[in-house]
């Protein structure tokens, strides 16, 4: 695991990371929900760099809900 002791901006990366992670659900199976995906969908910010394979928030948006079903699936089965 990462430590994040000695990271510049630690306070504001603590409380941006607070406020995307979804409340405990009663789902006892790993599965995702799909109101997990559309809530972490709706949280994303736009105009950020994207991460290492490229794919900004505005492409993840613009995929519509169809998309966020297909890759919902797709983590479900591979995690």
């Amino acid at each position: 695991m990462y430590e994040i002791t000695d990271m510049p901006g630690k306070e504001s990366f603590l409380k941006e990371l607070s406020e995307m992670t979804p409340p405990p659900s009663d789902n006892t199976d790993d599965s995702i929900l799909w109101e997990e995906v559309t809530d972490a969908v709706r949280r994303l910010k736009r105009n950020k760099s994207p991460g290492n394979d490229g794919i900004t928030a505005e492409m993840i948006k613009a995929g519509g809900e169809n998309y966020w079903e297909r890759f919902t699936r797709y983590v479900t089965r591979h995690g």
